[in-house]
């Protein structure tokens, strides 16, 4: 499919994140498991809400996104163009 990386953010759907901690093979049976959950607000379905959105919000909503250090710069930018000036 053309533009395939337009088309997903269009329809808010996207797969999951995760972290290789041991390089290896595994069969497609085996079971996975979340083991930590750092930033339990941060989810993928608000950061395309607000990444998407047209509005502004306040410092208070958008600020503790910034400070995940794990999330890409390229998504900071975006979500920092997103506060609301006073």
């Amino acid at each position: 499919m053309p533009n395939i990386a337009a088309w997903v953010s269009k329809q808010g759907i996207s797969g999951w994140y995760f972290q290789v901690v041991r390089d290896g093979m595994i069969d497609a049976d085996l079971p996975v498991y979340l083991v930590k959950r750092p930033y339990p607000f941060a989810t993928l379905e608000t950061l395309w809400q607000l990444s998407n959105s047209k509005e502004k919000f306040d410092a208070e909503v958008i600020e503790p996104w910034l400070e995940i250090e794990c999330l890409e710069d390229s998504w900071k930018k975006v979500l920092a163009k997103k506060i609301q000036q006073d």
